[in-house]
């Protein structure tokens, strides 16, 4: 999976789940997330874990 597909689905799951963090911006978690390519492919491996294939 691409980092554009991971980034849409982490934002997908954020907007859907608002009420766990109403006090954070997407944009804010985006901006973190591009800056650092590895934590972003780290939440990618630990969710292929989680989810069926």
């Amino acid at each position: 999976m691409s980092n554009i597909e991971i980034l849409n689905v982490l934002k997908d799951r954020f907007a859907k789940n608002m009420n766990r963090h109403k006090e954070l911006q997407w944009a804010k978690v985006e901006a973190k997330l591009e800056a650092n390519t590895e934590k972003l492919w780290a939440l990618n491996e630990l969710d292929s874990m989680i989810q069926p294939q």
